[in-house]
């Protein structure tokens, strides 16, 4: 199940990748596509199980915040930077939840988790310095960061809900609504302030409703990987389970590489191979 989904989560990244050129300014309504698909397995699934809603399902609204805020800056660092790096930068949200576990919840590291942060760090910084004189190379750095702190805060609210008795599906399903809600409304503001209409974009290849179509399809990888990772950790060890599912990053890396014909330069290369191995130790020792 673990490798199902780091199969699910790479696909996904990929998808991003691929439609991110296509769809352009439509990146809002692409990702609608997706969390309107998410809404309704949730809610389905929630219904399924037919246990009563409580409060705590309301955390669910600050995790769709979070969400589509990394989300968005995954794919649009897909759109203008180069993928492996935003993929990489991306998968950093373990360090938002350890330095949060550390400060607000009180929890400690032990020495080799500490050994796994320096490594980690000096993946970053080599990522950054072979970025100094790539405007490409930027762009993917930041936009992966962003995602990088959003998807971590999402983690963290994650682990918060979830610990105050908050049910899995009824969490997701108020997630992935608040951000379908919240995606809408910032479509509907966009095409307001340019003051055209959905079927007058220019600069895409796809039509509205190709781009929500392809969305939907989207959002049913997203939700299968989702509630894969959500079975694995009831089976299995949960660090290990968080260990494999990050493994989506090499199959985003290997499609830029075979596919896209993108070459990193050697401090970039090195920098994400110790970037990846720090976060596969990190949560292997969490």
């Amino acid at each position: 199940m673990s490798l199902a989904t780091a199969l699910m989560f790479g696909l996904r990244g990929i998808v991003y990748q691929w439609s991110a050129n296509k769809a352009a300014d439509r990146r809002r309504l692409f990702l609608l596509g997706i969390y309107t698909t998410g809404t309704l397995v949730a809610a389905t699934a929630s219904l399924v199980d037919g246990k009563a809603w409580s409060l705590e399902c309301l955390f669910g609204i600050a995790l769709g915040f979070t969400s589509v805020m990394g989300n968005s800056a995954m794919y649009r660092g897909m759109a203008v930077g180069s993928p492996s790096v935003v993929a990489v930068m991306t998968s950093l949200s373990p360090l938002i939840v350890v330095a949060g576990g550390y400060s607000l919840l009180g929890e400690s590291l032990k020495g080799p988790q500490w050994a796994t942060l320096v490594l980690i760090i000096a993946g970053v910084v080599l990522v950054r310095i072979a970025a100094r004189s790539d405007k490409k190379g930027l762009q993917s750095l930041k936009w992966g960061l962003l995602a990088m702190l959003a998807f971590g805060i999402n983690d963290l609210l994650s682990k918060k809900a979830v610990t105050s008795g908050a049910l899995s599906h009824q969490l997701l399903a108020v997630s992935f609504f608040t951000g379908t809600l919240l995606l809408l409304i910032q479509w509907r503001l966009q095409v307001r302030s340019n003051g055209r209409s959905l079927d007058s974009e220019r600069r895409t290849l796809w039509s509205a409703t190709q781009t929500i179509g392809y969305g939907l399809g989207a959002g049913t990888i997203n939700a299968i990987g989702l509630f894969l990772l959500l079975a694995a950790f009831q089976t299995g060890l949960a660090a290990l389970v968080s260990a494999i599912s990050s493994a989506g990053v090499i199959l985003v890396v290997l499609y830029s590489r075979l596919f896209l014909g993108e070459r990193l330069s050697a401090p970039a290369a090195a920098g994400i191979t110790l970037v990846f191995c720090g976060i596969i130790l990190l949560r292997l020792l969490s």
